[in-house]
């Protein structure tokens, strides 16, 4: 089932972000509402509209949202990291794939 759907503009760069709450910058919310459910665990992904990309599904409760904050990103283990950080991690061959 699909709570919320949002589109992007063309994407450019190595990494792209938004508040699935208060979408901006390009992304448009387009099917459903956000709105967490605490015993609900949720899980998100995203893929180009052609297929030639996607990310890796993350997987989180609302309790995970709610500890986010400004320059700060939750990745598919359910943990917070800094943008600073997840950009690092995005670089290292060990981490694509």
């Amino acid at each position: 089932m699909t709570d919320a759907s949002y589109d992007a503009h063309a994407l450019t760069g190595q990494t792209a972000s938004f508040r699935p709450d208060a979408p901006s910058g390009g992304w448009t919310l387009t099917e459903g509402r956000f709105r967490l459910d605490p015993p609900i665990t949720y899980h998100a992904y995203g893929w180009s509209r052609d297929n030639t990309h996607a990310t890796t599904h993350v997987q989180f409760e609302a309790a995970a949202v709610a500890a986010l904050q400004p320059g700060s990103v939750l990745v598919y283990s359910g943990t917070v990291v800094s943008q600073e950080e997840f950009d690092q991690k995005g670089q290292s061959p060990e981490n694509c794939g």
